[in-house]
């Protein structure tokens, strides 16, 4: 069974295969700075462990997931099938109501 992105190890990875660095793993904030040439010459999105909203599924490698509070990420159907309308682009339309399932 497919689970997603599998990352060996933290790291720099190229994942469109154009040569160019997409994202940088690391397991704490702190560590992108021993990255910061390649930061600053391509656009690099970072993933922190240490922030709390990816997980590794064996630690310091494995598949990426979600996670949340005690790296657990709860699915909720349907709610997450739905993206919630912003509350600006409900002042601006006033025919905009909120998906029930974000109230």
């Amino acid at each position: 069974m497919q689970e997603g992105l599998y990352f060996p190890n933290f790291g720099v990875y190229d994942l469109n295969a154009d040569g160019n660095p997409d994202v940088l793993l690391v397991a704490d904030r702190k560590e992108q700075n021993n990255y910061a040439d390649l930061l600053e010459k391509y656009s690099i999105s970072v993933y922190a462990l240490s922030d709390g909203n990816i997980m590794l599924t064996e630690g310091s490698k494995g598949y990426i997931k979600p996670a949340g509070k005690d790296d657990i990420f709860k699915f909720e159907a349907p709610k997450h099938y739905y993206t919630p309308v912003s509350e600006q682009d409900i002042l601006v339309n006033p025919n905009l109501i909120q998906n029930s399932f974000w109230k």
